[in-house]
């Protein structure tokens, strides 16, 4: 007979594939020729309304490989931008970031698969005090041994509107079922999920997608 304990849940933290925080938190980039190399990735602050701009340009980076440049950063970063809403990324994105397309899954529709996410997606983040925007780079998923099965307990997020972490893959923690978000300094927050903006290679030209 099986101790009760084989039968409990496992979690298991999944990141996004080339990623490293050992330190802080890099990526592995793509260089001219085929070769690649570990870049920091960029962490920028922000407000809640400048949340959308600066997790855009992380998952920018993350998506097309190279280290964003010096304009980019101070226009991710800049105080008076005005908050994104869903529909500015579906809208925007050929104007944000020309290379990328993006895909709004409504709530957590996008997990419901129970597997790692394939791509870097945004978190659309609501509570008391207004939407915000994250930049989840991985998923806490919970397994279960009757019958084999996973399911998506928790988003694992940089979060704009705190520092970025050292030598963990995260700074912020959404709990999808509580609807509760902590981030590693021990606060917490009531927040929900909206959706989630998935961000995608844009197809080359002429290229059939099959």
């Amino acid at each position: 007979m099986r101790p009760a304990d084989d039968e409990s849940p496992r979690l298991h933290h999944v990141f996004l594939p080339g990623l490293r925080f050992d330190t802080e938190m890099h990526f592995l980039a793509r260089l001219p020729f085929g070769r690649t190399a570990w870049r920091r990735l960029p962490m920028l602050e922000a407000s809640p309304e400048g949340s959308g701009w600066v997790a855009l340009l992380q998952a920018e980076t993350l998506v097309m490989g190279p280290v964003p440049s010096a304009r980019k950063l101070r226009r991710a970063s800049r105080p008076d931008l005005p908050a994104l809403m869903p529909g500015d990324f579906l809208v925007r994105t050929p104007e944000l970031a020309p290379r990328l397309r993006a895909r709004w899954h409504p709530q957590q529709t996008l997990l419901a698969s129970g597997e790692p996410l394939r791509h870097p997606a945004l978190a659309c983040l609501a509570g008391p005090k207004g939407m915000s925007w994250a930049l989840v780079v991985g998923v806490e998923l919970e397994h279960t041994q009757r019958p084999q099965s996973s399911t998506s307990r928790a988003l694992l997020l940089l979060d704009p509107r705190l520092a970025g972490p050292w030598a963990t893959g995260y700074n912020a923690r959404l709990s999808l079922r509580e609807e509760r978000w902590r981030g590693l300094d021990g606060e917490v927050q009531s927040l929900g999920l909206l959706g989630l903006i998935e961000l995608m290679p844009r197809e080359p030209a002429g290229r059939i997608r099959i």
